[in-house]
């Protein structure tokens, strides 16, 4: 399930942070929980894959956390099993430009699956 968030820079602005918008009430509160999981956790599994293709140049990095103690209803999820983040940049070789985004999710899979 992907969370309703999606932060992102600018078009051409490689120096500002991503500003994170959430698409309902309901979904910012357990949002910025998942969020902030990922600045006060330490993730659990770690990935990264570069993508060539389409004239640009994409690098994902895919970060897992079990531990769902900021989570304030976890426990009426019955299948969570974990909190995700992608972070991407893309650089578009014929602009020059480059695009950076965080997503967010959540997942029944084990940690171990983002490999």
């Amino acid at each position: 399930m992907r969370w309703a968030a999606s932060a992102r820079l600018p078009a051409g602005s490689s120096t500002r942070r991503p500003t994170t918008y959430w698409r309902s009430r309901t979904t910012k509160a357990a949002g910025e929980q998942v969020r902030d999981s990922f600045l006060l956790l330490e993730s659990d599994a770690v990935a990264e894959q570069i993508d060539y293709g389409h004239g640009r140049v994409e690098q994902r990095k895919c970060s897992v956390i079990a531990d769902l103690s900021l989570i304030e209803k976890a426990v009426e999820w019955a299948s969570l099993q974990g909190l995700v983040r992608i972070e991407s940049e893309r650089y578009h070789k014929t602009s020059g430009k480059i695009e950076r985004e965080i997503r967010y999710y959540i997942t029944g899979l084990r940690p171990d699956a983002a490999g």
